[in-house]
């Protein structure tokens, strides 16, 4: 494993273990439903790719290639907008809940300093399928995040959120 890889992956890890502890955390004092449910998916699929790390150093580390060391399952692609609405709609809309509103922002914080980080490693990586791994974890962050923002914006304006999702205008059109 080269250098840069080595470097890269133990940042990645690194990222990761911080952002399951979060999600966990965040688990342990979240109230709504709603909150609690993100956030829990949120963790799983946190531990899901900090899994998926791993494994991959491991077999770097064992000597294997990128390509022996990497197989992304793409299955379970999932649109975010239609996961955060289905889950929306099994719960009352309650005012801005200030515990998971503060707390999704902080996670998108987070995630912007984790796509800076994936951006940095995508430039440098050489390796086809490593490139296609950072693309894969960029692209898991950047939909929780929308689902991250969709929680804050259903917070912030539960009806506001629910006309959006409706596509209903003001203007009666």
């Amino acid at each position: 494993m080269s250098g840069k890889s080595h470097e890269y992956l133990c940042k990645a890890l690194e990222l990761a273990e911080e952002a399951g502890t979060f999600f966990e955390k965040t688990l342990q004092v979240c109230e709504d439903g709603l909150g609690k449910e993100v956030f829990g998916m949120l963790a799983d699929q946190g531990a899901r790719q900090k899994e998926l790390i791993d494994e991959v150093y491991s077999s770097l580390e064992r000597g294997e290639d990128w390509a022996g060391a990497c197989s992304l399952d793409e299955s379970d692609k999932n649109d975010v907008r239609g996961v955060f609405q289905s889950l929306a709609e099994k719960h009352v809309p309650q005012g801005a809940c200030a515990t998971e509103v503060t707390a999704a922002r902080a996670a998108m914080d987070m995630q912007a300093a984790a796509v800076d980080f994936y951006d940095s490693w995508l430039s440098d990586a050489g390796d086809p399928v490593e490139k296609k791994f950072v693309e894969h974890m960029l692209g898991e962050l950047r939909m929780q995040r929308v689902l991250l923002a969709d929680l804050v914006e259903y917070y912030d304006d539960p009806e506001g959120w629910a006309m959006a999702q409706d596509h209903a205008g003001l203007d009666g059109a």
